[in-house]
């Protein structure tokens, strides 16, 4: 695998990691973990990664390793299993899909192929959302964006994430506005 440059291992490591573990999770179905800080506001993400559920490794920007950099120290706890939707809502952001495009590129070019050079397997547990296959987009009638990539597109109150390939639509993620609870 080439080389990640220093500059995108300091924006995946500290400040968008989130993003990568989101994409990372969304892909493969593996599930998220956080270190996380209590602070004075709230919980703070110091740290976002998945972990292989076979394989027992840690995968953030750096690739699979026994156990990713914890940056807390003492102070810290890790948080997990999380799926998208739980990291989000414990770093309290939302789940953009410019961002989430962006960390899927970064997967493509730097992750993705130090998992196939440490011979990992990228199959899961689990049957994630977005191994369901709608149809490939030139057989499809919708008004639905088809444009390469990750797209997003509201149907009622849920959203859809999904991401367009020659082979067909691929949904990432479902998400509808749950209901507040009653005290």
């Amino acid at each position: 695998p080439k080389t990640i440059p220093e500059t995108v291992v300091e924006e995946y490591s500290y400040g968008r990691c989130m993003w990568l573990a989101v994409a990372l999770h969304e892909r493969f179905g593996w599930p998220i973990y956080a270190e996380v800080v209590k602070t004075a506001v709230g919980t703070e993400i110091l740290h976002a990664y998945v972990k292989h559920p076979k394989q027992e490794l840690e995968i953030d920007i750096l690739g699979p390793q026994d156990s990713v950099d914890r940056f807390g120290g003492s102070l810290s706890t890790i948080v997990g299993p999380l799926s998208s939707r739980a990291l989000a809502d414990l770093g309290h952001f939302e789940l953009n899909p410019e961002r989430i495009r962006a960390a899927v590129e970064v997967m493509d070019e730097y992750v993705v192929p130090r998992l196939h050079a440490a011979n990992i397997d990228v199959t899961s547990p689990r049957q994630p959302a977005r191994n369901r296959v709608l149809s490939p987009p030139d057989q499809l009638t919708t008004n639905w964006p088809l444009s390469p990539g990750l797209q997003e597109v509201k149907v009622g109150p849920t959203t859809v994430l999904y991401t367009v390939e020659p082979t067909g639509l691929h949904l990432s993620s479902l998400r509808t506005p749950t209901r507040e609870r009653r005290a």
